[in-house]
C-alpha cells in the first residue's frame, strides 16, 4: 500500500519523491566530505615514522601503517557503494516516480544496504583514526596518556555517533522508502 499515509503516534504524514531525495543528497554529501578525510588519512601513512612519544618501542611501524591504509580502503569503498546506491535509487525515483517500476521491497534493499555502506564506512574510519593515533603519538600497548586518550574519545564519540545512526536515522529512511507517493 504505497500511497498508504504513515502513522506514527498519531501523526499523519507521507513521504514525497522530494524529500527523499532532500535525505539521500543528506547522506551523500556527508558521505564526500569524509571521503576527504580519508584520504586525509591516507597522506598520513608513511612508513617508520617517528612518534611524538620519543621512545623507539612505541613507534608504530609498518605493521600498522599498513593497517592503515587497508582500513582506509576499505572506508573509501563502503562510502562510494553507500553513495552509488543511494544515487542509483534516487535516480530512478526522479525518472519512474513513486510508481512500481522498480518494486518496493527492491528499493527498501537498496536504502538498508546504503545506510550499512555507510554505517562500515564510519566504523573503518574509526578503525584508521586509531591506527593515526598509534602512528603520530605512540602505541597503544605503551599506554600513553595522550595516545589512550585520544584512541578512547574518537572510538567513544564515533560509536555514541554508530548508534544514533543506526537507530534514529535509518529507520525513517527505510520507512520514507516504503512510503513514497506517487
Amino acid at each position: 500500500m504505497p500511497n498508504q499515509p504513515i502513522n506514527h503516534m498519531d501523526r499523519t504524514f507521507e513521504v514525497s519523491t522530494e524529500d527523499y531525495n532532500k535525505a539521500v543528497d543528506d547522506l551523500v554529501n556527508v558521505n564526500k566530505l569524509f571521503t576527504l578525510a580519508v584520504f586525509l588519512g591516507l597522506a598520513l601513512a608513511t612508513g617508520q615514522q617517528r612518534s611524538l612519544e620519543n621512545r623507539a618501542e612505541c613507534d608504530a611501524g609498518t605493521l600498522v601503517t599498513e593497517r592503515l591504509i587497508v582500513f582506509e580502503v576499505l572506508s573509501f569503498s563502503c562510502f562510494l557503494s553507500s553513495t552509488v546506491v543511494a544515487m542509483a535509487v534516487k535516480l530512478h525515483l526522479n525518472i519512474y516516480g513513486g510508481g512500481w517500476k522498480l518494486k518496493h521491497k527492491i528499493r527498501e534493499m537498496m536504502v538498508f544496504v546504503a545506510g550499512l555502506a555507510t554505517f562500515f564506512a564510519y566504523f573503518f574510519l574509526m578503525l584508521s583514526m586509531v591506527d593515526i593515533i598509534q602512528i603520530r603519538l605512540g602505541k597503544l600497548s605503551c599506554k600513553g596518556s595522550k595516545s589512550l586518550g585520544a584512541a578512547v574519545s574518537v572510538i567513544s564519540i564515533v560509536s555514541s555517533a554508530l548508534v544514533v545512526f543506526m537507530f534514529l536515522m535509518l529507520p525513517p529512511l527505510y520507512t520514507a522508502i516504503s512510503h513514497i507517493k506517487s
